[in-house]
């Protein structure tokens, strides 16, 4: 599987989660009294709680201090 392929499955497998997760807390505020507060959305936080849809970035490489000294 490519790449391209591999991060296309994988943000259309979040988006899905994400949608699921939006209508299941839709169904729960019809189940349960609503919100104190008639400002929050009904998601609002579970998106909050998921957190960003973007990938992590990568952490910086550091360097081990035996390999730069083979190097010299």
């Amino acid at each position: 599987m490519s790449t391209k392929a591999a991060r296309r499955e994988y943000l259309k497998a979040v988006g899905e989660f994400q949608r699921a997760c939006r209508e299941f807390s839709v169904g729960m505020t019809r189940v349960l009294e609503p919100p104190e507060k008639p400002e929050q959305d009904e998601a609002g936080w579970i998106v909050r709680a998921l957190g960003s849809s973007n990938p992590p970035k990568r952490a910086p490489r550091v360097r081990e201090a035996g390999v730069a000294e083979k190097k010299a």
